[in-house]
């Protein structure tokens, strides 16, 4: 028998009581799992190679675990919001679902490797900088449908890559396109179709909604009419921030001259990085310092104005280091050290972005030693010529500023 079960509540212990609560609370406080939210440009296309079914992407900012991203092969259709081929009968083509677990850090590169097949198409993707595998987290939409011609997953007259969030087949919000098209298919600028269909739309896609050429979209207007593709980022392989790295990558817009395409495809789907895309940090910048003097004894309270200074691990005024202070980035402050008198001292900032040039802001000023003298003494109170007080005032003026005395 069950003795807490005869007990009035009030008399019940209180630990299990609390326990029970607490287990309620927890439950009804944990939070949904939020998303990052991608804005345009925020994912690239970094290679595909159609020989092997395999193309890399990076996201350019941080994800949060939960997030959600979705990529296809799949040729926009252009002049409607709803992207439509998914929908029909076009198998040869696919879309996938990659669901994060934990979060991932901006630059990291992914290599999506897709196996057609009639009836059970798979696919695998792991991240480049250690091979770890992301396959659990990748979901193929449409399931045995999609990708089942072979030998090749993307094809060969032509295609695109689409990175995208939210339900392919109602309302996505696009995020980053790359295009390569064949000579057979319409086109315009940037390797976009005038208009896909079910006929051209496994080679070709219109423009996504949302998305500019040059700017988050690209492609090549132009190819061989068969055969085999591959294409490659070949560009520079460090970048400072998410806008450069975006820039570099799309280029003009129009068979970026950042980019190598070859048919039939060969060893140039290999990108010129590797691992991660490196995020640089800027070099520091210092325009100014004030004050712009203080004494050999060091001691001084100056405020160093200029760009790029956070994370700043060190400072040296005509080269003996200072005491950091605050910082914002824009401003640092510090605490000047002993240095021999000197003028057009440099002020130099280091961070993990490298350390300023020189310049020859700061001016070390020896104290001056020489004592005061004394230019006037007047009687104050008692007044007059002569006086039989005991006591008298006097005011004694010198030749610069002195200290009171104690005493």
């Amino acid at each position: 028998m069950n003795i807490l079960a005869l007990l009035p509540l009030a008399r019940r212990p209180a630990t299990r009581l609390a326990l029970g609560l607490c287990a309620l609370l927890a439950c009804a406080a944990a939070p949904a799992r939020a998303q990052t939210t991608l804005a345009t440009g925020d994912a690239v296309i970094l290679s595909f190679d159609q020989a092997t079914s395999t193309f890399k992407w990076a996201p350019l900012v941080d994800l949060a675990a939960g997030t959600v991203i979705g990529l296809t092969d799949y040729g926009y259709p252009g002049g409607s919001s709803t992207f439509s081929f998914p929908a029909t009968g076009i198998t040869s083509d696919g879309y996938l679902t990659v669901t994060f677990s934990a979060a991932v850090t901006k630059g990291t590169i992914f290599t999506v490797t897709i196996t057609p097949h009639a009836t059970a198409p798979s696919v695998s993707m792991t991240r480049d900088s250690d091979s770890t595998s992301f396959s659990s987290q990748v979901t193929i939409g449409g399931g045995s449908t999609r990708w089942s011609v072979t030998p090749s997953a993307l094809s060969g007259g032509g295609d695109s890559l689409i990175i995208y969030q939210g339900n392919i087949l109602s309302s996505p919000t696009f995020v980053f396109c790359a295009a390569w098209v064949a000579t057979v298919v319409p086109n315009t600028s940037g390797g976009f179709t005038t208009s896909a269909s079910t006929s051209n739309g496994l080679n070709a896609s219109a423009l996504p909604p949302g998305l500019t050429v040059g700017t988050n979209a690209f492609g090549w207007p132009t190819g061989a009419a068969s055969g085999t593709y591959s294409g490659a980022y070949n560009g520079p392989t460090t970048a400072t921030d998410r806008a450069t790295w975006l820039s570099r990558i799309v280029g003009s817009g129009t068979s970026p001259s950042s980019w190598t395409l070859t048919a039939p495809a060969s060893s140039a789907a290999v990108p010129s990085v590797s691992g991660t895309l490196a995020f640089t940090s800027p070099a520091p910048t210092v325009s100014a310092i004030s004050p712009t003097s203080g004494t050999t004894a060091g001691g001084t309270s100056v405020t160093i104005t200029g760009t790029n200074l956070t994370g700043a691990t060190g400072v040296t005024i005509g080269g003996t280091a200072a005491t950091l202070g605050a910082n914002t980035g824009t401003t640092l402050a510090a605490t000047t050290g002993a240095h021999a008198a000197g003028t057009g001292l440099s002020v130099l900032v280091t961070t993990p972005g490298g350390t300023n040039s020189a310049n020859t802001l700061f001016t070390y000023v020896a104290p001056d030693t020489t004592p005061p003298t004394v230019t006037s003494i007047i009687r104050q109170t008692p007044s007059g010529q002569s006086t039989t007080s005991t006591s008298a005032t006097f005011r004694v003026t010198f030749s610069e500023a002195v200290n009171a005395p104690t005493t």
